[in-house]
């Protein structure tokens, strides 16, 4: 019966099992061997296209460009709406950035920490007043030629950003 059944249902039988032996010839016990053998190659291969397509998603994130000038604005408290210009360059294995504004608080800051990981982007800029300084950090969600987010500051001021890529 079971020889029967591993008959109907193993349509591979010839790639599992050597030639000269047919499948009415096996043992149950040779059968068993048989099944687990192909459950172990199916397993190896379903492992395989997995990590296939695991690769293909993660080399098309790593193609994501940022690079180019996104304008956008952003709502400072006490201070209004504020138009930023942020410069992105690819720099070896990684990106180096600018940030600007019309409100004049910062020109062509360096952005410090620039991380692009699952399509967000992160960093850090320092504004400068006068003896002092003040630290922003942004989180952007890149969406194409669009990029939204928050900014923060240490003494936990915050507020949304918006940017899109010049053509």
């Amino acid at each position: 019966m079971i020889v029967k059944i591993f008959k109907v249902l193993h349509p591979f039988r010839n790639f599992f099992c050597p030639k000269h032996v047919l499948v009415n010839d096996l043992t149950r016990g040779e059968v068993r061997r048989k099944e687990k053998s192909m459950k172990k190659t199916l397993s190896y291969l379903a492992l395989f296209a997995f990590l296939v397509s695991l690769c293909s998603v993660i080399s098309y994130a790593g193609d994501v460009d940022l690079t180019g000038t996104w304008k956008g604005s952003t709502e400072v408290p006490d201070q209004g709406t504020d138009e930023l210009i942020l410069v992105i360059k690819r720099e070896g294995g990684g990106y180096t950035a600018t940030l600007s504004d019309s409100l004049g608080m910062v020109q062509e800051a360096e952005c410090e920490d620039i991380e692009f990981k699952e399509g967000t982007l992160t960093f850090n800029f320092t504004i400068p007043s006068g003896y002092e300084s003040m630290t922003v950090w942004m989180t952007l969600k890149v969406e194409g030629d669009k990029m939204s987010g928050y900014w923060e500051t240490e003494d936990g001021s915050q507020g949304e950003v918006s940017l899109e890529r010049e053509k």
